[in-house]
């Protein structure tokens, strides 16, 4: 799976807000942050993020839109742990996250493995 390009973070003890650059692969990436916090994997919340309307129900091969297609779009993602939204925009993904303290290093770790983060200039 490629790697998240982390591309800026602002934080506070209960808010973190990440800027990943919008690239192929970006979606199945937060598909995959999403499952490691602890949202389950069969949720239709889950399933059903992303996908273009051609797939639905969703057939064999990759069933996301295409990351260039989707501008000016949101999802909202909650469990007992996590309040979370990812906003597409042209250029990039953001990911605003509100949870205490623990969990918020909790975040900070998985991105750690499955992103990179990179100057924006």
């Amino acid at each position: 799976m490629k790697k998240l390009i982390i591309l800026g973070l602002n934080k506070s003890d209960t808010r973190s807000e990440y800027k990943f650059k919008k690239q192929e692969g970006v979606i199945e990436s937060i598909i995959e942050l999403l499952i490691k916090l602890g949202f389950k994997d069969e949720d239709p919340q889950i399933q059903y993020a992303f996908v273009s309307s051609k797939y639905f129900p969703a057939e064999s091969g990759n069933k996301y839109e295409k990351i260039k297609n989707i501008i000016d779009y949101s999802e909202h993602f909650e469990n007992k742990h996590y309040d979370i939204d990812v906003i597409m925009g042209i250029k990039k993904v953001f990911l605003i996250v509100r949870a205490n303290k623990i969990n918020q290093q909790k975040l900070s770790k998985i991105l750690t493995k499955i992103g990179k983060f990179i100057d924006e200039k």
